[in-house]
């Protein structure tokens, strides 16, 4: 029995219960993108989704225990809770942490308070597809603590390889765990560290057996990521845009919320400066906690990026994790570095509210496009294809990305309709829109609440406009700026346009074509899923519908899966408004009220 007085035992239960306060309106959220990939598996038996997990995966991965979670009965309110609980569980354990490498008990509450608040989360948490972050990063902190001497100098080795195993097959972003383990404790884990090493190398030894090599994510020939790795892309990720997601944790805010931007990142940079100031009182556990975030951060700095809706914030969860346990050794703040902090985290509390209000609009979009297209389809001819017109992403929530067929599946529509994402620029033969192919797009009501417009019409209409006006994509000293893969045309008056005709060059041999279509404004800090429509292009021109409301300007920005392709987008021509495609005009299917 522990002498621990009780109320040092029951107060890391505070975390878990901040974490369903600030996370718990989310628990009624449906299922969104490749959850109903995973939700779809599981109703197939347990071998067939943990082969979709393991040796079918894409991308290339073994992360068995974490779908292990879809058994569960088919209600995402489960796995909501279930996900809120283990971000609660993983701050107790940033907090045990700390506390194991000398913060004080007050000090190592306060350090896993900022982890369940950090804005960035809304992610992993609400996102059910990314649990295997969850997952991964508690195991492997469980593992940590075990590693690192607890107060009478006590350690479990056996213990921290099980659990270091057991966070390798939710997720390999947590590999590099025994060279944290060395800086944080170098002269005091012995055995251990090599346990912890043994196991990473049989891990490593697994992947390039199961996947010829070291497995992930692959492009459109085929390979991994890392085989054509840009070093200077690394690097940037690494030091420059993955520190930049630390300090800016905010997606771009509408109006007229853009002060919440400018005071997020004035108070983070103030309280960067005081505690900076406190701990550099001790440099060298400052020095290796930045190690530590460094070491964790490498194995997800090739595809993290930054985009301007903070997508893939998942891959810093780990990071940012071992990073506020380190500091747990340079942590010894007077009362001005506390206050800061406090006043951090009530920001932070702020910004996660907000950012988390896309995943609740990214929800709504998809439980009510499911509704009305069940409503809807008894209109559809046998054989017919729709094309759902929706977000692929809103302000960085996926919606629905992979999943829609598996949705419309899981749903009962119709198994004789062909149900797909996208537009109708998908369909390399447009000479099939109005016939079989239809288009359909949600759309919001004065009232508040949805309908579903019939875009077909316009699309046909499109096709017989006469252009206003052309743009070569390909040859002249006209052309727009080409890179790797794109193609941008700048500061195009949109005022009387909202649609455009692909073409591929005339005599070309067949080939199809696919890629994404994006445009911003002026205003827009960057290209986004929000705005795009991904097209499939073949010896035929395509049109690609632009989604209401279109800003007055426009930039545009085409890529295409692979590179090598560019040469087969000859010329973009700019299409006219026209009556079809009209606001008011557009007839509604059914309007949910």
């Amino acid at each position: 029995m522990s002498d621990r007085p009780l109320s040092h035992r029951v107060l890391p239960l505070v975390l878990p219960a901040l974490a369903l306060l600030v996370y718990g309106r989310h628990i009624g959220d449906g299922f969104l993108s490749d959850d109903f990939l995973y939700a779809t598996w599981a109703t197939e038996g347990v071998g067939e989704l943990l082969r979709r997990v393991t040796i079918d995966s894409e991308p290339q991965m073994i992360r068995p225990l974490p779908a292990l979670a879809w058994l569960l009965p088919d209600d995402a309110t489960v796995q909501h809770l279930l996900s809120i609980l283990l971000h609660g569980l993983t701050a107790m354990l940033v907090a045990v942490g700390a506390r194991r490498l000398g913060a004080a008990r007050a000090d190592g509450l306060l350090l896993g308070g900022l982890f369940v608040l950090f804005p960035l989360f809304t992610e992993p948490v609400i996102w059910l597809s990314s649990a295997a972050d969850l997952w991964a990063t508690a195991f492997a902190l469980g593992a940590l603590v075990l590693a690192l001497p607890s107060e009478d100098g006590r350690r479990r080795p056996v213990a921290a390889v099980c659990l270091f195993a057991l966070a390798l097959l939710c997720k390999v972003s947590v590999l590099l765990l025994p060279l944290i383990v060395l800086v944080l404790a170098p002269r005091r884990v012995g055995i251990t560290l090599g346990a912890l090493g043994t196991t990473a190398a049989l891990y490593l030894g697994t992947r390039w057996w199961l996947f010829s090599g070291l497995g992930g994510y692959r492009d459109a020939s085929g390979q991994t990521l890392l085989a054509h790795l840009d070093p200077l892309l690394f690097v940037r990720n690494l030091f420059a845009q993955i520190p930049f997601r630390v300090l800016v944790p905010v997606k771009p805010p509408v109006e007229p919320l853009w002060w919440l931007m400018i005071a997020g990142v004035t108070v983070a940079t103030g309280v960067v400066i005081v505690v900076t100031l406190e701990l550099w009182r001790r440099p060298k556990p400052l020095i290796a906690a930045l190690i530590v975030f460094v070491l964790a951060a490498l194995p997800v700095a090739p595809i993290v990026g930054v985009s301007p809706d903070h997508e893939n914030s998942r891959l810093i969860y780990f990071p940012i994790a071992v990073l506020l346990v380190a500091l747990g050794a340079a942590w010894r703040p007077h009362k001005m570095a506390r206050a800061s902090v406090a006043i951090l985290g009530v920001m932070w509390l702020g910004l996660t509210l907000f950012n988390a209000q896309s995943w609740r609009v990214a929800s709504l979009e998809v439980r009510h496009s499911l509704e009305l297209l069940a409503k809807a389809q008894r209109d559809l001819g046998s054989g017919a294809t729709v094309f759902m017109a929706g977000h692929d992403t809103y302000r960085g929530a996926y919606t629905w990305r992979n999943g829609f067929g598996h949705a419309a599946a899981l749903q009962g529509l119709r198994d004789d309709v062909g149900w797909l994402h996208g537009s109708a620029a998908m369909v390399a033969q447009q000479e099939r829109v109005g016939n079989d192919v239809v288009e359909w797009q949600l759309a919001t009501t004065a009232s508040g609440g949805y309908r579903l417009d019939d875009y077909t019409g316009c699309q046909r209409a499109l096709r017989q406009a006469t252009p206003l006006r052309s743009v070569e994509l390909a040859g002249g000293s006209a052309s727009p700026v080409q890179q790797r893969g794109r193609i941008h045309v700048d500061a195009l008056d949109s005022q009387d346009t909202q649609a455009f005709l692909l073409v591929p060059p005339p005599g070309d041999s067949p080939r199809i074509v696919e890629g994404w279509f994006y445009w911003r404004g002026p205003d827009d800090a960057s290209f986004s899923r929000q705005r795009a429509r991904q097209f499939v292009l073949g010896d035929e021109p395509i049109v690609v519908r632009l989604s209401s409301p279109v800003p007055e300007q426009l930039d545009l920005r085409i890529e295409t899966t692979d590179p090598n392709d560019l040469n087969r987008l000859a010329r973009l021509d700019v299409l006219p408004h026209i009556d079809a495609c009209a606001a008011g005009s557009v007839p509604s299917i059914e309007i949910l009220q």
